[in-house]
């Protein structure tokens, strides 16, 4: 299974109905509200890409999105254990 990460501006008077409906949704495994230029960052488990996307399309209050695919995964665990350096 791999890992995404969706980029989302939310018209302000949706944000709550579009979360609730994001967290319902089988391949979503957290959200979160961020600041910056976009509004909520999603994590997602996938097996085909075109799955989550057009899910996202149905989302009311979704203004705009950019999704970031996840390619290798580089966690403190496996860091130390490939390179034999302790990161502290």
């Amino acid at each position: 299974m791999d890992t995404a990460f969706v980029l989302m501006n939310v018209e302000r008077h949706n944000m709550h109905s579009v979360v609730e409906r994001l967290i319902c949704m089988n391949c979503i495994s957290e959200v979160y509200r961020i600041d910056g230029r976009f509004d909520l960052i999603a994590v997602l488990k996938y097996r085909v890409p075109e799955s989550f996307n057009e899910s996202l399309q149905g989302v009311k209050g979704i203004t705009h999105s950019e999704v970031l695919l996840g390619f290798n995964i580089y966690s403190k665990d496996k860091f130390d254990w490939l390179t034999g350096i302790e990161l502290d």
